[in-house]
């Protein structure tokens, strides 16, 4: 929607409530512009936690790093491991939580072989 019908929208809401006579101010038209514009873009914080990857792995080298971000949505979460490979993905929760329950399951199997 271009710029001028988002404003003859705001003008013909505005006067439909306070009367075919009445001007709305350019603050009057802006505010209702905001306030009912769809596509706006949002803002929001997400939580994250960063470390050294030398406290987990012993093949890592000075400057390697894992950091987990949490999505704003709290269904998963973005893992990037910084090192010269550098990768990137992204978990649900569960599919995370299958992860964990495999690995242990590959570790009960290491400590059966031995």
């Amino acid at each position: 929607m271009n710029e001028i019908t988002k404003i003859l929208e705001a003008h013909k809401a505005i006067t439909r409530i306070k009367g075919k006579e009445y001007a709305p101010t350019s603050a009057e038209i802006q505010e209702w512009i905001d306030a009912n514009n769809k596509n706006s873009i949002k803002q929001y914080s997400r939580k994250a936690i960063f470390d050294e990857l030398k406290n987990y792995c012993h093949l890592s080298k000075k400057d390697d790093f894992i950091e987990l971000c949490e999505w704003q949505n709290g269904e998963g979460f973005d893992v990037e491991i910084g090192t010269n490979l550098a990768r990137r993905f992204q978990l649900t929760w569960g599919e995370f939580e299958a992860v964990k329950t495999l690995a242990k399951q590959l570790d009960k199997y290491d400590e059966e072989m031995l």
